[in-house]
């Protein structure tokens, strides 16, 4: 089952190997289930907005299934059209442009919710296929450059944390003189 949580992921899509297994009845298969390409959209969470990809409005596409899978009741399933491709739409949606609008939407009372109405009502801006293609392109490669950058930085901090507590033990136990 997919959870608030599992949408919560900075690739937008679903980590298979973090959900909940559970038993469910044929009715709520039937009401609950996803396909390949759905995307999977949080309408009600604890969280206005959060760290990142985090609170209401968030939302992450489910890859290929290996088994069936279901959403719970706090997400909504979208399935694009035939003109919309769903890592265009997934990206889209979780622009900061169009969170702040769907953050905009919500309502706060014990949990933040965005109601149905107010999701109908949300524009999507959707050039043709081959400008979406073309932008799901550039923004893969554009976060590939990102991430390697974020791999070498962490590595990066990663030496110099090795080499602080190497310099203090080397200080500490005298190899290195400290010199007034």
């Amino acid at each position: 089952m997919i959870n608030v949580f599992d949408v919560y992921r900075q690739n937008f899509y679903i980590d298979f190997d973090s959900l909940d297994s559970i038993e469910v009845t044929k009715k709520e298969f039937q009401t609950y289930s996803v396909k390949a390409g759905d995307i999977v959209f949080v309408r009600s969470s604890l969280k206005l907005e959060g760290v990142g990809v985090e609170g209401v409005g968030a939302s992450a596409c489910v890859p290929s299934l290996s088994e069936p899978i279901i959403f719970e009741c706090h997400l909504v399933k979208l399935r694009a059209s035939y003109k919309i491709i769903p890592e265009y739409l997934i990206n889209y949606l979780n622009s900061s442009v169009v969170r702040q609008r769907l953050i905009a939407l919500a309502n706060t009372v014990t949990m933040t919710t965005i109601g149905q109405t107010a999701l109908t009502n949300l524009e999507v801006e959707i050039p043709p296929v081959s400008e979406q293609q073309a932008i799901v392109e550039f923004l893969k490669n554009e976060t590939a450059k990102i991430d390697e950058l974020i791999i070498k930085i962490e590595t990066q901090n990663e030496k110099l944390k090795e080499y602080r507590q190497s310099l203090i033990s080397n200080v500490v136990t005298g190899k290195v003189r400290v010199v007034e």
